[in-house]
């Protein structure tokens, strides 16, 4: 399993809601290699933000094993697997999540601030070089109310790749945005891709996962259809 870049294997979420469990995520098991760019689809409720929870170490499986990065995450504490997370792993949400009294480049070097390796001096040098990435170089001293949505969730996008992750777990990114916005955002996500970055994204958008290499289709909590 560690060969790959994440691997689950009989991975099952349970949840107690009023006393009563509800099976969330069914036995799913598959890997996703490096430079590899991998839609998950499935009708709301499926378990396709649960299951990226999981993956982005924001929640944790009932059963079932999960390695990344060649980690088996049952092993790790709670301060491993937050190193892991901040290390190897990029989110960008469909609400962008970004804070309004800081400016862009201020929102951007959030992550840095757990990595004590990263000298404050740099913060600005690495915000404008994801910027550049995503093609907003000259709004670093901007606000986020100054932005369009497709703005903000390409901010949100350069706050991802600053601290050079392994891997970005997008969850609906495009789902606030306008058909226009939707285009441009997931031909960002298709360059940074060219560019070796391996994407994960979660999306009810049969056009845009078309898009994609692979599809990982979830009905009811199983993997019904990988493609």
């Amino acid at each position: 399993m560690s060969e790959a870049l994440l691997a689950v294997k009989g991975l099952s979420k349970v949840f107690n809601a009023d006393k009563v469990p509800v099976q969330a995520l069914k036995g799913l098991s598959f890997a996703i290699n490096e430079g590899e760019f991998v839609a998950i689809t499935g009708k709301s409720g499926c378990g396709k933000s649960t299951l990226l929870s999981i993956l982005g170490l924001l929640d944790e499986a009932s059963d079932g094993d999960y390695h990344l990065c060649g980690q088996p995450i049952r092993q790790l504490s709670a301060f491993q697997k937050a190193a892991l997370r901040n290390r190897n792993i990029g989110w960008v949400f469909q609400n962008f999540n970004l804070v309004n009294d800081m400016t862009v480049m201020e929102n951007i070097v959030l992550p840095l601030r757990y990595n004590k390796a990263v000298a404050k001096s740099q913060y600005r040098v690495l915000a404008q070089q994801v910027l550049e990435q995503v093609g907003l170089r000259d709004k670093i001293d901007s606000y986020p109310e100054q932005l369009s949505g497709g703005q903000q969730q390409r901010v949100a996008i350069a706050r991802a790749l600053v601290t050079k992750p392994d891997i970005l777990l997008a969850d609906e990114p495009t789902g606030n945005l306008d058909s226009a916005s939707e285009e441009a955002i997931f031909n960002l996500f298709e360059q940074l891709n060219g560019e070796g970055v391996t994407i994960l994204l979660v999306t009810h958008s049969q056009k845009l996962a078309d898009k994609c290499a692979r599809v990982l289709h979830i009905q009811d909590g199983e993997l019904v259809t990988e493609h």
